[in-house]
């Protein structure tokens, strides 16, 4: 963990091929965005953030659903599978904000998040500045 000024930045191991981590950062006022970048399911991590309020997840959804066991060998979510990783956290999100597609195969995430039908969930564009 580390601080900085009001910051709190706490990592948590996340799966993926090679070692990585997601970052919790807290303010002062205990507003809280996790964010990871390349991460297969990893339930490991919803259980230790445990029942924290997460105000904005930003988190990677490389492939299509029909290329779930792709995205799982290679340490990846899908829609589908993100749905499952939200499920395992105590309070749900705030929002949900998607990184990572592939090139090729934005255009179907979108679909597919889209029919997932979850309020303040959606991909972002590049270059886009957030407020959280």
């Amino acid at each position: 963990m580390v601080r900085e000024g009001e910051y709190k930045v706490t990592p948590y191991r996340v799966s993926h091929t090679v070692p990585s981590v997601g970052y919790l950062v807290e303010d002062g006022k205990g507003r809280r965005l996790f964010y990871t970048g390349d991460t297969g399911p990893t339930p490991g991590t919803w259980k230790k953030i445990g029942k924290r309020k997460i105000h904005c997840l930003i988190i990677d959804v490389s492939f299509p659903d029909a290329l779930e066991e792709l995205a799982i060998r290679t340490g990846h979510l899908t829609p589908r599978l993100l749905r499952l990783e939200l499920s395992k956290m105590v309070l749900p999100p705030g929002r949900v904000l998607i990184t990572h597609p592939k090139p090729r195969y934005r255009k179907t995430i979108e679909r597919e998040i889209r029919k997932m039908k979850i309020d303040g969930m959606r991909l972002l564009r590049d270059g886009e500045t957030i407020s959280v």
